[in-house]
C-alpha cells in the first residue's frame, strides 16, 4: 500500500509541472508581443511613432489657429466733399495710426447700399441726398471695429465749364468763366492765383488782364467760385499769350 500511495504523489507533481511551463510559455509570448510592438512603434532617433503623431498634430492645429493682432479703431477720419473733374465727389480722408491697416468701405445714399462698391470716394448724388460709408479696418485679414460716417449734401458745388475765347482791345484781354446752366444759385468769384495786372468781376466771372508789356509764353492762374451755401470749386486755367 504505501508504494502505490508515492506513485500517485509523483504523478499529480508531475501534472503541476506541466501546468507551470505552460504559463511561463503564455507570459514569455505576451512580452515578446508587447517588445515587438514597442520596437515597431519606435523611430531611429528613439522618439515613439505616437508621441510624435501627437506633436505633430498639435503643430498643426497651433499653425493653422489665426494670429491674434490688435487693430486700432477708426477715429481720425472725415468726409469731404470735392469737385473733380466737372463732378461732385464724396471722399474719405483717413489719418492712419499704423500704415499696415487697410481700409474697407460700405458706401449708401439716403440709405440704400452701393452693391459691390468699395472705393474710398463715389459720386451720383444730389444736392438733399445723405451719404454715408461705413469703414472697416482690417490687419493681416483681422476684422477691427467699423466705424460709420454720413454727409448732408447742402448744396452741390458750382459746374465749371471752361473759359470763353478771350479777346483782346486795346491791350486788355477779356474772357469769362463759364458756368453751367443748371447752377442757379448766386456765385461769388475770386483770383486765387493769377498772372501780374489779372482781375476778376466778383459778380459774373469777367476777367480783364492788362497784357501791356507781358511777355509772349503760357501763363496759368486759379480762380475761386462759390455759392451762397458755401460749396466751392477751384478753377485753374491756362492763357497762351502769343
Amino acid at each position: 500500500m504505501p508504494i502505490k500511495k508515492q506513485k500517485k504523489k509523483q504523478v499529480k507533481t508531475h501534472k503541476k509541472i506541466k501546468i507551470d511551463i505552460k504559463y511561463i510559455l503564455y507570459i514569455a509570448a505576451m512580452l515578446v508581443l508587447i517588445i515587438s510592438s514597442y520596437l515597431f512603434f519606435k523611430k531611429e532617433d528613439g522618439t515613439h511613432r505616437g508621441s510624435l503623431n501627437g506633436h505633430l498634430v498639435k503643430k498643426q492645429v497651433a499653425k493653422e489657429k489665426p494670429e491674434e493682432v490688435s487693430i486700432k479703431p477708426v477715429e481720425m477720419a472725415r468726409l469731404e466733399l470735392l469737385s473733380l473733374e466737372g463732378r461732385d465727389i464724396v471722399r474719405v480722408m483717413i489719418e492712419k495710426m499704423e500704415p499696415e491697416v487697410e481700409y474697407r468701405f460700405q458706401w449708401s445714399i439716403n440709405g440704400k447700399i452701393i452693391e459691390d462698391y468699395n472705393k474710398d470716394s463715389i459720386s451720383g448724388f444730389k444736392e438733399g441726398d445723405v451719404v454715408g460709408v461705413t469703414i472697416t479696418p482690417f490687419l493681416k485679414e483681422k476684422k477691427g471695429q467699423p466705424r460709420f460716417l454720413s454727409l448732408t449734401i447742402r448744396s452741390t458745388t458750382p459746374k465749371i465749364l471752361g473759359i470763353s475765347e478771350p479777346k483782346i482791345d486795346n491791350d486788355i484781354m477779356v474772357f469769362k468763366i463759364l458756368i453751367d446752366d443748371t447752377t442757379k444759385t448766386e456765385l461769388t468769384y475770386s483770383l486765387i492765383e493769377c498772372p501780374k495786372n489779372m482781375t476778376i468781376d466778383s459778380k459774373t466771372g469777367e476777367i480783364k488782364w492788362n497784357i501791356k508789356d507781358i511777355p509772349s509764353g503760357r501763363y496759368e492762374g486759379k480762380a475761386l467760385i462759390k455759392n451762397k451755401k458755401g460749396a466751392e470749386v477751384l478753377y485753374p486755367f491756362t492763357i497762351n499769350l502769343s
